[in-house]
């Protein structure tokens, strides 16, 4: 293996590596947002039902 080649190798797994923590990033926030709009709607019923009675 010659320097050039280990240089190469070690840049594409170094952008792999940042691909991988940006996809999981936004994973983690659709998850969260996800989350938040659920309880909003959970909220939401429970704010209904006690606005019914």
């Amino acid at each position: 293996m010659s320097i050039g080649e280990t240089d190469f190798y070690d840049v594409k797994s170094e952008k792999r590596g940042i691909k991988t923590a940006v996809g999981m990033s936004l994973e983690m926030t659709g998850f969260i947002l996800y989350n938040k709009n659920r309880m909003k709607r959970k909220k939401l019923k429970i704010e209904r039902q006690v606005w019914i009675k």
